[in-house]
């Protein structure tokens, strides 16, 4: 008798941020869909498989395993196998990348979404993460063409704000090293989306963490909309944001004001000027899930919240 096949995972859903930006708070409305299973972060493997695919499949290696994949019918039939054109089997191989494309996807999709838990009625599985750049998600859109990708920003001085509110966020870091960190992350989230919104028939959009404050339901709707999913409970979404979090521990206000007042005075008005921008481009091509930046303001505080 064999093991009955387990139901397909469903199409891929990725929220991509940088930490401290709201992707949790995001993971955890989108999970209140009974259709969606979205997972937490994983400590980016997939930037580790993409390494992988590269380490197999790179311009020099590959050419060398089609060079000597003619082999490959011989040592099958346990035949004698001469030097040919100045090689021999060192380099033969049985897989190509159009064979190990699916072998890849499956092990995501096994690891992460185990088969055995899986939900017949699942229509979007996936995660989000907050360590990704361009290299690991463009393998991402690779191996599932079919994916949709949230990229979630958020105003990057908000996000090194509250970073510091934490008190354990960039241990044993200067101003200056904790800034260029900040910046360099920030930045690297922005290339996420140049590449997802340059890719030819990849979905992604683009939302800001602002657009889920004081209430997520109009954004919630429209991302709903865009994956073709019924409404989020709006009962279950308000329960939700007026849960008690978790307090943050207290932050040296002293060390905090040091910090911003650094990434102030340089890289933040950079960072803050390519969100704007990035966003209100969206908006205007139709690829934001919300309206542009909101205008400057004092820093929102949600209930001490740790998203």
């Amino acid at each position: 008798m064999t093991d009955p096949v387990p139901p397909p995972p469903g199409e891929l859903l990725c929220v991509i941020a940088v930490g401290r930006s709201g992707s949790t708070l995001l993971q955890r409305l989108l999970n209140l869909h009974e259709q969606v299973v979205l997972f937490g972060e994983h400590n980016a493997i997939v930037g580790s498989l993409a390494n992988l695919w590269q380490q197999t499949f790179d311009s020099w290696a590959r050419g060398e395993i089609e060079r000597s994949s003619r082999f490959v019918p011989d040592i099958l039939a346990a035949r004698p196998v001469a030097m040919m054109d100045g090689i021999s089997i060192e380099w033969a191989n049985a897989f190509t990348e159009e064979r190990a494309l699916p072998v890849f996807r499956r092990f995501l999709e096994d690891l992460l979404y185990p088969p055995e838990i899986r939900r017949a009625d699942t229509r979007y599985w996936g995660f989000k993460e907050i360590r990704y750049g361009p290299p690991a998600v463009a393998f991402l859109a690779r191996l599932f063409p079919q994916a949709r990708f949230l990229v979630l920003l958020r105003d990057p001085l908000a996000v090194h704000r509250s970073r510091l509110a934490t008190g354990y966020w960039y241990p044993r870091l200067s101003p200056e090293a904790a800034a260029a960190q900040m910046q360099e992350e920030f930045q690297s989230l922005c290339d996420v989306w140049e590449l997802l919104r340059s890719r030819p028939g990849t979905q992604a959009r683009l939302l800001s963490y602002e657009m889920l404050l004081p209430d997520p339901q109009p954004l919630l709707d429209r991302i709903a909309a865009w994956a073709g999913l019924t409404r989020i409970d709006p009962g279950l979404a308000a329960a939700l944001m007026a849960a008690p979090g978790r307090s943050e521990p207290d932050a040296d206000p002293d060390r905090t004001e040091r910090f911003l007042d650094l990434y102030r005075s340089g890289a933040a008005a950079r960072d803050q000027a390519r969100w704007r921008a990035l966003l209100e481009e969206a908006a205007r091509q139709g690829l934001s899930l919300g309206p542009a930046a909101p205008a400057d303001g004092p820093p929102h505080r949600h209930r001490q919240r740790r998203w």
